[in-house]
């Protein structure tokens, strides 16, 4: 059986778009847990809108997040440069499972 042929400038194009998109997903997700259990501490709710701005641009988040989806950019990209097989894509996606705690 012949390797699928795969347009590797639109599939890398796609494929990072659609990881940034679950990375900024999961970094709403983040903010929104640490302000309900801020609120739930301390009455917040006329500075919620600063309390999130401030959350969402800590540094700790962004690092965490690039470090989580860089791993997954790099093994991405190098199944593309390589012309990755059938069977190297469908071993990445089942390999590709949720790791850590819960954020």
């Amino acid at each position: 059986m012949k390797p699928m042929q795969i347009d590797k400038d639109l599939f890398r194009e796609w494929i990072l778009m659609y990881i940034d998109a679950m990375q900024k997903m999961e970094t709403e997700v983040m903010v929104y847990r640490l302000v309900a259990e801020a609120l739930k501490r301390y009455d917040l709710q006329k500075e919620i809108d600063d309390l999130t701005q401030k959350i969402r641009e800590r540094s700790e988040i962004k690092n965490k997040l690039d470090e989580k989806y860089g791993k997954y950019r790099d093994q991405v990209l190098e199944y593309i440069e390589k012309g990755f097989q059938d069977q190297d894509l469908s071993r990445f996606l089942q390999e590709w499972k949720a790791r850590g705690p819960i954020n």
